[in-house]
């Protein structure tokens, strides 16, 4: 019961988080994006409340805790914008067959394109001019745009080399925006966390992405290896994580955040082996209920119900 009342008060703390996040998000959609947001699609509006709310709550508060500080507000904005410029990217890639050719154009060239080419050229052009972060901002693009070759691929080695690429390329970007020295050592860890965080990603979108026909690290082999091989990761962040920053209570409330993600995708491994299934690729899908897969972050009934998975990890 101790347990489950630390990962409780780490859950609210970060709903209050969460809260300060997208009041933030909301001045900053009211201020630059005054004459942009509401040109978007509904689901490009979607992706920027989800990406620059956890995106900022989820990673940026919690490297910040790690260090014992807030965000400052340079941080607070550049997460956010960094959170914006995934969302605008992500549909562009998907949408608009962005590529590192256009990528580059974006930087260099006025361009006559759609409202979200407008708002990533404001973006790219201004992190650009952060030279520590740019190096990072180009690898994490390419690594975005290579994954789009897990639509063509079934190889579990090649989509698992690209799933790394692209945790952690992300991963480390949101913790260069901190300001703090970052060791070798602490970028290794820092990689390692943001592959894992993107296998549990997969596995919460393994309904989805199948009926796709994406491939992921989660639907392409049996369910019980792919379980096996993100718990195992998990486990290697979690030493790596605590060798790295040690074990106080900040480092220790700073994992619990990583916990709680991690438990919510146990949730959708029990939510599916309790719905028989044994492997995604060889599913068919057409005559199920997409509700019996699906794990909502958004929902505070599925994380407070996640509260019993954590105290297993």
């Amino acid at each position: 019961m101790k347990n489950e009342w630390l990962f409780a008060k780490t859950y609210w703390s970060l709903f209050r988080k969460k809260q300060l996040q997208q009041q933030f998000l909301s001045n900053y959609i009211k201020g630059e994006l005054s004459h942009s947001f509401d040109q978007f699609s509904p689901s490009l509006q979607f992706k920027i409340n989800y990406y620059a709310s956890w995106g900022v709550v989820a990673i940026s508060e919690v490297f910040a805790t790690i260090f014992n500080k807030p965000l400052s507000e340079k941080e607070r904005l550049q997460a956010t914008e960094m959170s914006l410029l995934f969302a605008l990217a992500d549909e562009l890639i998907d949408e608009d067959d962005l590529n590192l050719k256009s990528i580059s154009e974006l930087t260099t060239k006025n361009t006559s394109h759609s409202i979200r080419y407008i708002e990533a050229q404001r973006l790219l052009v201004k992190f650009q001019d952060e030279t520590s972060i740019w190096p990072t901002l180009q690898e994490a693009i390419k690594a975005q745009i290579a994954s789009q070759a897990q639509k063509k691929t079934s190889d579990i080695d090649q989509i698992r080399s690209l799933t790394f690429e692209k945790g952690s390329w992300t991963m480390l970007l949101y913790r260069q925006l901190i300001e703090e020295k970052l060791s070798a050592q602490e970028t290794q860890t820092v990689k390692l966390l943001g592959y894992c965080l993107q296998l549990a990603d997969d596995l919460l979108d393994a309904f989805d992405d199948t009926a796709e026909n994406i491939s992921t690290t989660a639907n392409l082999i049996d369910l019980q290896k792919v379980v096996s091989h993100y718990r195992t990761q998990v486990n290697l962040a979690k030493n790596s994580f605590f060798t790295t920053y040690g074990r106080s209570k900040n480092t220790v409330k700073a994992f619990r955040t990583f916990q709680i993600l991690f438990a919510i995708s146990e949730m959708a491994v029990d939510q599916f082996t309790k719905n028989g299934i044994i492997s995604f690729h060889q599913t068919d899908f057409s005559s199920l209920n997409r509700s019996l897969f699906i794990v909502d972050m958004e929902k505070r009934t599925t994380v407070l119900r996640s509260l019993a998975y954590c105290g297993k990890q």
